[in-house]
């Protein structure tokens, strides 16, 4: 299995067990697994001189987790989730792939992944509005 597919999934797994808790402390939870893996991929890519080296997957735990942010608790919306989020990770659309580019260090490795997670979560609120 991919490591970036592996990733998402620990995300999705995290979102099943966060989906338990206020939307605030799922947010917060977020927002701490964002610090820590912008810090520690830093990190590893300064250390293997690789970016965003393929051990790296908390970068797919964040964007995984802001894909299915506020979604209804139901198992459609999950997997739509998981599958978008994953199709927006591969592809990088802009702004996606310049964030990758431009922002040095664990920045950059972690905001493609935001603007994925964003993307998806996006077009779910809006379906999820309209059903």
């Amino acid at each position: 299995m991919a490591p970036g597919t592996a990733g998402s999934l620990v995300g999705l797994v995290i979102v099943l067990i966060l989906n338990r808790f206020p939307p605030h402390f799922y947010f917060i939870f977020v927002i701490l697994i964002f610090g820590l893996g912008w810090y520690a991929a830093g990190k590893v890519e300064q250390s293997s001189g690789i970016k965003d080296h393929p051990t790296i997957v908390i970068d797919e735990i964040a964007g995984m987790m802001i894909s299915a942010f506020g979604l209804p608790h139901h198992a459609g919306y999950l997997a739509a989730a998981f599958f978008l989020f994953r199709i927006f990770d591969i592809l990088k659309p802009f702004p996606a792939d310049w964030l990758e580019r431009k922002i040095p260090g664990g920045g950059g490795i972690m905001l493609d992944d935001v603007a994925a997670g964003i993307y998806a979560n996006l077009i779910l609120q809006g379906i999820a509005r309209f059903l």
